[in-house]
C-alpha cells in the first residue's frame, strides 16, 4: 500500500511528536488533485505533526483488482489498511503515541466515524465533516 509520511519542516527524531491520519479520497488519476495533494500535506506537517496519508484499497489509480477490493466491505479492509498504517509509522521511536489524531471529510468523515468504534484506543482525537 502507498502511504504518504510527511514531516515537520525542523523534524528531529529525539523528539516525541503527534501524527494524525488523513483518511481522505483521492482521485490520484488526475494530475490537478496529485499536485494539490502535494502542496496541502507539507502544510500539514508545518504545523508541528507527523501526517499519515494511506492510499487505502479502494483508491482509484492502483489497478482493478485494488480498487474492487473493498466492494461490499467499505468498512473492513479500508479501516485495516488505516490502522495498518498508523502501526507502522508509530513503530518509531519518534512518534508521540499518546497524541494520535485523524480526520476526514466525506468517506473519509465515515472512515473517522468508522475508526472511532475501532481503534482499539490508537487515537486520542478525531475530527470529520
Amino acid at each position: 500500500m502507498g502511504v504518504w509520511v510527511i514531516y515537520p519542516p525542523d523534524f528531529d527524531q529525539p523528539k516525541n511528536i503527534p501524527l494524525y491520519c488523513i483518511a481522505r479520497v483521492d482521485h490520484n488519476l488526475h494530475f490537478r488533485s496529485f499536485i494539490q495533494r502535494a502542496l496541502e500535506l507539507p502544510a500539514d506537517g508545518s504545523a508541528g505533526y507527523i501526517v499519515v496519508a494511506p492510499n487505502r484499497r479502494g483508491m482509484p489509480g492502483w489497478g482493478v483488482e485494488w480498487n474492487s477490493a473493498i466492494s461490499k466491505d467499505w468498512g473492513g479492509q479500508p479501516m485495516k489498511d488505516y490502522l495498518a498504517a498508523i502501526d507502522d509509522v508509530c513503530s518509531e521511536k519518534y512518534v508521540d503515541r499518546t497524541r494520535l489524531g485523524c480526520v476526514g471529510a466525506s468517506y473519509g468523515g465515515y472512515s473517522v466515524y468508522m475508526l472511532a468504534g475501532m481503534h482499539e484506543h490508537r487515537f486520542k482525537t478525531f475530527i470529520c465533516s
